[in-house]
């Protein structure tokens, strides 16, 4: 209902008062005695500056640089967790990168189906894609997405990350390659008579001056195990991964000061305790100022459980009070002045 129906309007005049960017690509059985007229009388009329518009990618979205994993939760009818990994990095923009990602998104695929889906019976199946865009920065992107269980997120996606890097440490499995290889030959046979093809592989003449069709099929049956881990291996050399996770229940915040968390390695060992318990999805810490941050399922785990696990595990017993709705401030006091919760 708030759709402002005269700035689309002034969109599209905006859109088709200068033809000058505009490229046009008609595929399909047409007689050009038929189609000329027709494109003089809708195309060859429509005005022109002969000006060149430039993107300006400081205004367009970009996967965050980095590793970082993000996790949240909401209240869902049916429980479930939504899984999306992220991998980006720049790799050299040419027909044999792209098929290269193929090969790492099929085997991969396949690895998933009989580690997750089969072994595990964890989920129906994990989602892999890959992209190549030579305009984007990076302009490579491995997306890995699945759903399951909640209760199952922390045993499945370790698997999720170990199957990458396995192939980048040990290269596919050859039955993989093989399996690959015949699929792609047999697709490709499929894929020429349709225009859909021949339309990819003209826009990727016309924007990227590359031929993804010539030799195609000599480059997949060249395709060795090499290339894949060598994919593989630029993937996560880039140290780009940002991890977005949806789990269900009900969202919580716990704040916590240990004064006697001094570094690193503190930090670290009070995170692996709390994420080993269920319901508790991810730590933060400060350790200048000695702080932690950990969010958790109400529904699974309270406040004074998290404070319990951080006092066995050797740091300074720490007690609570309320500061908020959804969270808990927790400082170095003493006992006898402590609120209980």
């Amino acid at each position: 209902k708030n759709v402002d129906y005269d700035r689309i309007l002034q969109i599209y005049k905006e859109r088709f008062s200068d033809a000058a960017n505009f490229k046009t690509v008609i595929i399909g059985h047409v007689s050009l005695d038929e189609l000329r007229p027709l494109l003089c009388q809708y195309l060859a009329t429509l005005p022109s500056t002969k000006k060149q518009e430039q993107t300006n990618w400081d205004n367009v979205p970009r996967i965050v640089d980095g590793e970082s994993t993000h996790v949240f939760r909401k209240q869902q009818a049916t429980p479930l967790a939504n899984v999306g990994i992220y991998y980006t990095a720049d790799v050299p923009f040419t027909p044999q990168s792209d098929l290269e990602l193929d090969f790492l998104k099929r085997c991969l695929s396949i690895a998933y189906t009989d580690s997750v889906r089969e072994e595990k019976g964890g989920t129906y199946g994990v989602g892999v894609n890959a992209d190549l865009d030579k305009d984007e920065k990076p302009n490579a992107t491995l997306t890995i997405t699945y759903n399951a269980d909640p209760s199952r997120y922390k045993e499945l996606n370790p698997i999720i990350y170990q199957q990458l890097k396995n192939i980048a440490d040990n290269g596919p499995v050859a039955s993989s390659m093989d399996k690959v290889k015949q699929y792609l030959i047999k697709q490709y046979a499929q894929l020429t008579i349709d225009d859909g093809y021949w339309d990819y592989v003209i826009w990727h003449e016309l924007d990227d001056d590359a031929d993804f069709d010539k030799d195609y099929c000599k480059m997949v049956e060249a395709m060795t195990p090499q290339q894949v881990q060598q994919m593989a291996q630029r993937m996560l050399n880039a140290k780009r991964c940002v991890e977005v996770t949806m789990l269900s229940g009900k969202p919580e915040t716990a704040m916590l000061h240990i004064d006697d968390m001094h570094c690193k390695k503190c930090a670290s060992r009070i995170q692996g305790r709390l994420l080993a318990k269920p319901g508790i999805d991810s730590m933060d810490a400060d350790i200048r100022h000695h702080n932690i941050t950990v969010h958790f399922d109400g529904d699974q785990t309270k406040a004074d459980s998290i404070r319990a696990i951080v006092t066995k595990i050797g740091y300074t017993p720490v007690n609570a009070c309320r500061c908020g709705k959804g969270a808990y401030a927790y400082f170095l006091i003493p006992v006898e002045q402590a609120t209980s919760e």
